[in-house]
């Protein structure tokens, strides 16, 4: 009987190392190269001038990626957009140095409805429609897993932090604390 619980004891050591060593992989695997976001490929939604959208993100110092990929359940999300709205208020308090990417690359069976759940979502920011997978194919070092679809990119598009800061405290503190130390803010209530 000890004989099985030491197995099972070295066998769950194993798991937790490979585990962390997939983690610290993928991390830097996305931490080593530069983020290109395929601006003139996506469509727009909530955003009525394309023009003055581009000069409102060229320029910026940090950019928030949160990527939903083909095998999201596009409607799941769109119930907790509203999560956002408290992390979106940092778009005025740095007067637009940071601004927030929602990009969606929907499967066939979403992408007649992203408007219609965007309408009904409480979001208040555009959402960016890859029909194409152009921020995978040109970024093709994004890991698959979703853990790593929301990124903090600094002003040379180098990723400065991984994490949905809407789903967990330590990843809000830890991206409020970044942006604290650039811009002096205080965390939104």
């Amino acid at each position: 009987m000890r004989l099985i619980y030491f197995i099972l004891i070295i066998l769950g050591g194993l798991l937790v190392s490979c585990e962390r060593y997939k983690t610290k992989y993928n991390l830097n695997k996305l931490t080593s190269h530069t983020i290109t976001i395929p601006d003139s490929l996506i469509k727009i939604i909530n955003c009525s001038d394309i023009n003055n959208w581009r000069n409102n993100y060229s320029d910026v110092e940090y950019k928030f990626i949160h990527f939903l990929d083909s095998s999201t359940c596009i409607p799941c999300e769109f119930g907790y957009f509203d999560k956002w709205n408290n992390i979106l208020s940092i778009d005025s308090i740095t007067s637009g140095k940071i601004k927030f990417y929602f990009i969606i690359n929907p499967s066939n069976e979403y992408k007649d409805n992203i408007s219609r759940h965007y309408q009904i979502s409480d979001i208040k920011y555009p959402i960016f429609i890859d029909y194409h997978s152009y921020l995978e194919k040109t970024n093709s070092h994004i890991p698959k897993s979703k853990k790593y679809h929301s990124f903090l990119l600094n002003e040379f598009n180098q990723v400065v932090f991984v994490g949905n800061p809407t789903q967990d405290s330590t990843l809000y503190s830890s991206f409020y604390n970044i942006l604290q130390t650039k811009y002096n803010i205080k965390h939104p209530q």
